[in-house]
């Protein structure tokens, strides 16, 4: 479906750009058609490593933090903390297994006496959570990472509180967060890692937000959202919009030629896009949730406390095994 709409709106419509904001196995197809037919392809969320690794487009840039950077930043902010036994709950597929991965690779060179005691991964939509809490406690797991998103998060914390686990909750997405029906008791011991946060403390990151929610004062839905994906994607794609203007022209060559290697200072640090792979190296932020009211909308569920990791601490290794075009 994806590739296409994509190559409708390549052939017939004329666009010069496609932006994927969808899941990555959508991203993978549209680095084929971006490749096939010379288009420019701009990736504003899919977070898979492999996009811009082994299955790497010349023709695709990702403005998003991938799947290493957001696991590699929650390692090292758990060096912090005194948790050293970790049970692991992510979703079965391709993205699950990957961020495990790099948890597990990243926890114990940051934390050498760290143990995994624990794995499962879950089918998309479950519901009950029941047997792995029970797994956990068994396991007496310090604290649970997960990359369960949307309302397998939901569930898996909300039921997990009920049956009186109160271990820490290490995530990599913030959009528990906005959930209505979370109670606000729940949240203490949640740390989220994200490439982009509004609670980042600068005068041009609260004059974009500021601007975002004054547009979008009536809109609940598009108002929350700013945390999850609006947020990065504004920065990314004025990034792109910089390095158009700067190539004059719409050429995809040019576009290319200046997009790798581009700098782009943002409301929250500076972005690279990396030339070899096309990935956009970024600071990335480890938030607190907390049941503390926020300026734009009060039952937004973290806290003002975010720890910054610097881009070099947090990006994936340029190595050939990754990405036969890097050092």
């Amino acid at each position: 479906m994806a590739s296409r709409e994509a190559r409708k709106l390549i052939l017939e419509d004329k666009v010069n750009f496609i932006v994927s904001g969808g899941g990555s196995h959508e991203a993978l197809a549209l680095n084929r058609v971006a490749t096939q037919d010379r288009t420019i392809l701009i990736n504003i969320y899919q977070t898979a490593d492999n996009l811009q690794g082994k299955d790497f487009s010349r023709y695709a840039f990702r403005v998003c933090a991938n799947n290493y950077a957001l696991a590699s930043a929650l390692a090292q902010f758990m060096v912090t903390k005194p948790y050293r036994k970790f049970y692991i709950i992510c979703p079965d597929y391709d993205y699950g297994h990957e961020i495990a991965s790099v948890f597990k690779k990243k926890i114990k060179q940051y934390i050498p006496d760290a143990q995994i005691v624990g794995e499962d991964y879950h089918l998309l939509s479950t519901r009950k959570f029941g047997p792995i809490i029970n797994k956990i406690k068994v396991a007496k797991a310090d604290a649970i990472f997960s990359g369960s998103f949307a309302h397998d998060l939901y569930y898996l914390i909300r039921q997990a509180r009920d049956q009186g686990l109160a271990a820490p909750f290490p995530i990599l997405t913030v959009n528990f967060l906005h959930r209505s029906g979370v109670r606000k008791e729940d949240t203490p011991g949640i740390f989220c890692a994200a490439g982009y946060t509004m609670l980042v403390d600068t005068p041009e990151n609260r004059a974009m937000v500021a601007k975002y929610h004054k547009q979008h004062k009536y809109d609940t839905i598009r108002n929350k959202l700013v945390e999850i994906a609006r947020g990065p994607s504004i920065i990314g794609l004025q990034m792109v919009f910089a390095a158009v203007e700067k190539a004059g022209s719409l050429d995809p060559d040019k576009i290319i030629e200046t997009l790798e290697g581009f700098r782009y200072k943002t409301p929250v640090g500076w972005w690279f896009m990396r030339e070899c792979d096309h990935q956009v190296i970024l600071p990335m932020f480890v938030m607190s949730a907390k049941a503390a009211p926020n300026p734009y909308y009060p039952d937004t569920l973290y806290g003002p406390d975010i720890v910054r990791f610097s881009a070099e601490e947090t990006a994936i290794p340029a190595t050939s095994d990754y990405n036969p075009r890097c050092p």
